[in-house]
C-alpha cells in the first residue's frame, strides 16, 4: 500500500492539535433570508446542512437551502461562462423551491453533487459548477454541502461532521430524486458515506435516480462493493472512479484499517483484474484512473482535474460513447488518452479542470 509521507503527517497533526477547532469556513456573510430571490439560467443551487441562521428568522426548513449566485463574464477564447463565484445566500423554502421546479421543467432532472473532505463552501459549489460545464443541456445544478474545515489536517472532524450531517441530508436525496425521476447524483470522497447512507436507508427511492456517479469513494470497501454486486438490484447506471495512486485513500485505509472502495492499489496488478470486480451487477462500471495525466498531484481528484477523467466524466453524463477506455474486463476498464471528435467533451473537460482550479 502506498501512503504519502506528507499526508501521513497530516492524519497525525490532526490527532494531536489543540482542543480548539479553527473556524468552518464560507459562513455566508449575508445571513437574512432573501424571500424575493430568484435564480438566474446558469446560477447554483444549494443544499446546506452548514447550520446558517437567517438574522430575521429561523428557516422552516431543513437542512437550509441557498442560492449560489454567479457573476458572467466573457472571454474571447472560451465564450460565455461564469467568471466568479458571488458569495452564496440564504432563501426560504419556497423561492428555492419554486426556482428549481421551474429550472427542472424546463431543462431536465438535476444533477446532485455531494463533496468529499477538506472542501469548503466555495470550493464545493465552484466544483459543482464545474460539473455544470460538462453538461450538453441545461439541467439544473444542486451542491449538497456538509460542514468541512477544508484543512488536511482535519480529516477525523471532517469525519464526524460528515457523519453528523449524514441522516439530514440522505433524506434530502430522497425527497430530492423522489421529486426530480431522473435525477443524477455525483459524489465524492467522503460525499459517498452520505450516498450510501441514502442507499441503505432509502431502498425505494434508488428506483427514481437516472445515475450514480461515485468518485474516488472513501468508504469500507466491503461495506459499499456489497451494494454494486449482482443482485443488489440497484436498477441504475453506477460509475465508480477508483486509483491505484490515490494517496487520499491510501491514507484513509492506514487510518481505518480497512481497504477503501476507491483504493485499488490492493486489487490490481500491473493493471491486471483481480477477484473483487468479477461479480459486479451489469449496471456498474469501474474506471481505473491511475494513468491519467496533468491532474491532482494526490491522485483523489482526478475525475474532474484531469482533463480525461474530466472528458470521460462528460460522456457519463451526458450518455456519449466511452472513447478512451480500455476494457479489462467485463466491468473493469482503464482511462487511457484518446481523441474523440464526435462531441465538444474534451474541450468542455478543459473548461471543466480551469474552473475546478480556480482559474475561471
Amino acid at each position: 500500500m502506498r501512503v504519502n509521507c506528507l499526508l501521513i503527517i497530516a492524519a497525525v497533526f490532526s490527532f494531536t492539535s489543540a482542543c480548539r477547532l479553527p473556524p468552518i469556513g464560507d459562513v455566508a456573510p449575508d445571513p437574512s433570508c432573501h424571500a424575493d430571490a430568484h435564480v438566474e439560467r446558469k446560477d447554483i443551487f444549494v443544499v446546506t446542512a452548514r447550520g446558517f441562521r437567517c438574522r430575521s428568522m429561523v428557516a422552516e426548513f431543513g437542512p437550509y437551502r441557498e442560492i449560489s449566485r454567479l457573476n458572467f463574464g466573457r472571454s474571447p477564447a472560451l465564450g460565455q461562462f461564469p467568471d466568479g463565484l458571488a458569495p452564496t445566500f440564504l432563501v426560504v423554502e419556497s423561492a428555492w423551491q419554486n426556482d428549481l421546479d421551474d429550472r427542472v421543467k424546463n431543462g431536465g432532472p438535476p444533477v446532485i453533487y455531494i463533496h468529499g473532505y477538506n472542501n469548503s463552501e466555495d470550493e464545493a459549489v465552484r466544483r459543482a459548477r464545474a460539473i455544470g460545464t460538462l453538461l450538453m443541456d441545461s439541467r439544473p445544478i444542486i451542491a449538497v454541502t456538509w460542514p468541512s474545515y477544508a484543512m488536511k489536517s482535519a480529516v477525523v472532524w471532517d469525519e464526524a461532521n460528515n457523519e453528523w450531517a449524514r441522516e439530514a441530508l440522505s433524506a434530502e436525496l430522497e425527497r430530492l430524486v423522489t421529486r426530480y425521476k431522473g435525477a443524477t447524483i455525483v459524489a465524492h470522497s467522503m460525499g459517498n458515506r452520505i450516498l450510501l447512507d441514502f442507499l441503505i436507508n432509502h431502498p425505494g427511492s434508488i428506483r427514481h435516480i437516472g445515475g450514480i456517479i461515485a468518485a474516488a469513494p472513501d468508504v469500507d470497501e466491503d461495506q459499499f462493493m456489497r451494494h454494486m454486486q449482482k443482485g443488489a438490484v440497484l436498477g441504475v447506471p453506477v460509475t465508480i472512479y477508483a486509483s491505484t495512486r490515490d494517496q487520499a485513500l491510501a491514507t484513509s485505509w492506514m487510518i481505518h484499517g480497512l481497504r477503501r472502495a476507491g483504493d485499488l492499489s490492493a486489487t490490481a496488478h500491473n493493471h491486471r483484474l483481480l477477484i473483487r470486480y468479477t461479480e459486479l451487477d451489469p449496471d456498474v462500471a469501474v474506471v481505473d484512473l491511475s494513468s491519467v495525466k496533468k491532474g491532482d498531484p494526490f491522485g483523489h481528484s482526478n475525475f474532474i482535474q484531469s482533463e480525461w477523467g474530466a472528458a470521460d466524466l462528460c460522456r457519463v453524463l451526458n450518455d456519449k460513447p466511452k472513447v478512451g477506455r480500455s476494457p479489462i474486463s467485463n466491468r473493469y476498464s482503464e482511462l487511457v488518452e484518446a481523441h474523440d471528435s464526435t462531441n465538444d467533451c474534451e474541450a468542455r473537460a478543459v473548461q471543466a479542470t480551469r474552473i475546478d482550479r480556480g482559474q475561471l
